[in-house]
């Protein structure tokens, strides 16, 4: 089952399978390490339980390419908005 992640503005626009993580529209983002989205190079990463920002000076690392997309799941309910702390971004 999908657990989706949302932006700052509660919208969703990722969600979560095991530890691959993918756009609302089902393209592959990259796989959760810790609370981390990698996909050879930093993408984003979970904040609190449901949302997803990156950093805005990610960190300077190379990690293997995991696997590939599944399906995509019925878009979510809009969640109320969220300020990130600072240095954090929407993903989109």
């Amino acid at each position: 089952m999908a657990h989706w992640l949302y932006n700052s503005a509660g919208q969703g626009v990722a969600y979560l399978v095991g530890a691959k993580v993918f756009m609302h529209d089902g393209e592959f983002l990259g796989e959760l390490r810790g609370s981390e989205i990698w996909n050879s190079s930093y993408v984003g990463e979970i904040i609190g339980e449901d949302r997803v920002a990156r950093k805005k000076v990610p960190p300077l690392a190379i990690m293997g390419l995991p696997g590939l997309p599944r399906t995509v799941p019925d878009l979510p309910k809009v969640k109320p908005r969220m300020l990130f702390p600072p240095g954090f971004q929407d993903l989109v």
